[in-house]
């Protein structure tokens, strides 16, 4: 948001932690966000575990027994069944981030945005030269240790 509009975002902070600036490094180390993020893990497997199942056993016919279930290598022969077991995987856990974060997020900034005073029409508005802020994206690797800079390969903190 900062990026795009600096001149009505400029002081914002993450809307869970109020804390840190919101990127998109900082929704996935949010500490108010992790009990969600394992929510979305949790219910990812789940959700994909019964589904894909059923789609090997009607596909190739497999009989999945407790010995061999977690064995994937060993079930998904062919390019086909892993592709499709990724995207199924990458379906529900995009639905699940709309649903456990984004959305609440939305709700939060959209808030946040009329106490603010910020409309629509200010929204659709195109920044002055003077207000524009080009950001340079560093990547980075956040880990228990600290952060580390993946283009010089240095810890930053």
């Amino acid at each position: 948001m900062k990026e795009r509009r600096y001149d009505l975002y400029g002081d914002v902070k993450c809307r869970f932690c109020l804390e840190e600036n919101e990127d998109d490094d900082h929704m996935i180390y949010c500490k108010q966000l992790s009990d969600k993020w394992i929510a979305i893990a949790n219910n990812t497997v789940c959700k994909c575990n019964q589904t894909i199942k059923n789609f090997l056993l009607q596909e190739k016919n497999i009989q999945l027994s407790q010995k061999n279930t977690g064995k994937l290598k060993i079930i998904v022969k062919t390019k086909r069944i892993a592709l499709t077991i990724a995207a199924l995987f990458l379906e529900v856990f995009v639905n699940e981030f709309y649903n456990i974060i984004w959305q609440p997020r939305c709700k939060v900034t959209a808030e946040w945005e009329h106490t603010k005073g910020i409309k629509k029409q200010d929204l659709r508005k195109k920044p002055l030269a003077h207000q524009r802020i080009v950001y340079k994206r560093i990547l980075t690797l956040q880990t228990e240790d600290g952060i580390y800079d993946l283009e010089n390969l240095e810890r930053k903190y």
